[in-house]
């Protein structure tokens, strides 16, 4: 995986839908924050005093803890730093920084919600979405550590976590179109990695109104990611019936 692949959501915002997006110098700015939180957490000290050890390690947990908080200028760095420098980062820190995030997920939303500010939530949904691909993919470039296998175990019951936070907090986020595109590309992810069907969409969800609008890209991938998995092939035809009287309609209508 090349970092052309993990996509730049940022980049591609509407001109309707400035949710979320950043200006050029904020671009920039974000860059080199993620210049500077790569070399802060890759390079081993030239001494091994304990006074450079601590510094460093103060660092990388100062990022888990700006990260926990969900605030979204650090979020929007952490995602340069994992689109610019996955290759230099160790598994083991990215899975120490998803579970910070995870561990004060459900937390996010709430805010979120009681704010009524959804910028910080936008932006902890892409920084979970670049370590979905870290974490849940293959990426031969990225470090893994000896010791990695013993928290792979934490790190599946956290993704269970996430699902089933976003899945709950949906209808509460729905006329946000960034952040249910955000979610929704998340949970696709999520999904896509998911061999035991494991991951399940209550009934109640499929009623929202995000899911019955005219289709967006990311809603589009989300029902035919889910229901492309195995147990559900069956149901092929029926899912393709669903999708047309689903959006046909809605389709020719706005053409009209």
């Amino acid at each position: 995986m090349s970092s052309c692949n993990i996509n730049l959501p940022w980049k591609d915002t509407t001109r309707d839908d400035k949710c979320g997006s950043l200006t050029s110098s904020q671009c920039g700015l974000m860059e080199l924050a993620a210049l500077v939180f790569c070399r802060a957490c890759v390079n081993t000290p030239i001494a091994s005093s304990s006074e450079k050890r601590i510094r460093r390690e103060h660092v990388v947990v100062q990022i888990r803890e700006r990260l926990s908080g969900g605030k979204w200028p650090w979020h929007a760095a952490f995602c340069y730093l994992i689109h610019n420098y996955y290759d230099r980062l160790k598994k083991d820190l990215l899975i120490y920084w998803f579970e910070g995030i995870c561990a004060n997920f459900e937390r996010i939303i709430n805010d979120a919600n009681i704010e009524h500010s959804y910028v910080g939530l936008l932006w902890t949904l892409r920084s979970l979405q670049g370590l979905s691909l870290m974490l849940l993919f293959p990426v031969p470039a990225l470090q893994t550590s000896s010791k990695l296998s013993s928290t792979l175990s934490g790190v599946e019951t956290g993704w269970h976590t996430i699902w089933n936070c976003v899945i709950g907090g949906l209808p509460t986020f729905s006329t946000f179109t960034a952040v249910v595109d955000a979610a929704l590309m998340l949970l696709r992810n999520l999904i896509l990695n998911d061999t035991t069907n494991a991951y399940l969409v209550p009934q109640d969800l499929w009623d929202l109104r995000l899911l019955k609008r005219v289709p967006s890209i990311s809603v589009l991938c989300f029902i035919s990611c889910y229901f492309s998995r195995k147990g559900y092939q069956v149901c092929a035809p029926l899912i393709s019936s669903i999708l047309i009287l689903f959006y046909c309609p809605l389709w020719f209508t706005n053409k009209g």
